[in-house]
């Protein structure tokens, strides 16, 4: 089971952001197996994984930590693709913020979450999902998401002072200073979510590039990929997809998780029936999956594993592991650590 995929437009955004850096980074995306002919193709992915491993890889060659930060900044809508040109045209920034997030999944997937924008009394909240716990391999990726966000909304606009603050869920890094940069506004580390807090006001400014009937076009285009995208998803799947960011720290019951499908308990266990598996089925391989997944392509201690898996504590992980693979999972994480290689890349990457 893969952590989720991602449009090779992202490590083209990390190539571009190397080369303002004047580093080369091909030589790193090479030994990941991406070439100009993977970069270059329509609808290519790669694993989640494969893309913080390469992040890590090239801060570590630019001696930049703060790489991720210069990736949003160097962010254009061309990297969005479908949706950012829907979010171009859009006539106000508001729904170009809504469009680029309602979209999402047409250029990247985790089983983490997903972003989403809702508004308060005051503000408008565009936020990144939670990929907790953090660590050297993760930061880059929170940071390239919000800045790059920051970067299109005053692109699209032409404006500048449109976010209140910043929050971020890590406590500040070592490189902090270079968030003001990146922002222009207080960003609060050790919060409670990873989100632009954008001024009210500001929602209402028009996009620079407003058109109407391309935008038509566009959503009309975009909705069209995103109904192939869910129709081509089995029920356990999304399910699955719905179970993994609940998982933190609790269990996940049928209840809750026949409400995020807008289904009763009865409809979601009858239709699970008609594909052949019951709801804890389900709900045991998502942890199975995702156990093995992160012991190979991560380095998360197993404790942080067990807690993202729901368990109630790491001996009741320990427990369920061996009942899976008939090992306990320390000397299955030693076992691949050594020769570790990151997941199976996506339909249409050319490795």
């Amino acid at each position: 089971m893969q952590l989720g995929d991602i449009s090779v437009n992202f490590v083209e955004l990390v190539r571009e952001a190397c080369h303002k850096l004047n580093v080369d980074p091909m030589p790193v995306l090479n030994e990941y197996g991406v070439t100009p002919e993977t970069l270059a193709s329509p609808k290519a992915r790669i694993s989640i994984s494969r893309f913080m491993r390469i992040g890590q890889a090239l801060i570590s060659t630019a001696n930049q930590p703060a790489l991720g930060l210069f990736m949003g900044q160097a962010l254009r809508i061309s990297h969005m693709g479908l949706s950012g040109y829907a979010a171009m045209t859009s006539p106000n920034l508001e729904r170009a913020i809504r469009l680029w997030i309602h979209y999402e999944s047409l250029s990247s997937v985790n089983k983490r979450g997903s972003s989403r924008f809702y508004l308060t009394e005051e503000s408008g909240v565009a936020q990144f999902y939670s990929i907790s716990p953090y660590n050297e391999f993760n930061y880059f990726v929170v940071d390239c998401l919000l800045s790059g966000w920051s970067a299109l909304a005053h692109w699209i606009t032409g404006q500048e002072r449109l976010l209140k603050e910043v929050e971020i869920e890590f406590e500040a890094p070592p490189y902090a200073q270079h968030y003001q940069q990146a922002f222009n506004c207080p960003v609060k580390f050790g919060r409670s979510r990873n989100a632009l807090i954008f001024r009210k006001e500001a929602l209402l400014l028009p996009s620079i590039y407003a058109n109407p009937a391309t935008h038509s076009e566009i959503v009309s285009i975009c909705n069209r990929e995103l109904t192939t995208l869910v129709g081509a998803t089995s029920l356990t799947e999304r399910v699955k997809q719905i179970i993994t960011p609940m998982l933190q720290g609790r269990e996940v019951g049928l209840t809750e998780t026949a409400k995020q499908l807008g289904l009763s308990e009865w409809t979601l266990q009858r239709r699970l029936k008609k594909e052949g598996v019951q709801f804890q089925q389900v709900l045991d391989e998502t942890r199975k999956q995702i156990a093995e997944t992160y012991l190979k392509a991560t380095d998360l201690t197993i404790g942080e594993i067990a807690y993202l898996l729901g368990f109630s504590s790491p001996a009741a992980f320990h427990r369920a592991f061996k009942r899976w693979f008939g090992v306990n999972p320390k000397p299955f994480k030693d076992q691949h650590a050594s020769g570790r290689t990151d997941e199976n890349t996506a339909t249409g990457e050319n490795t």
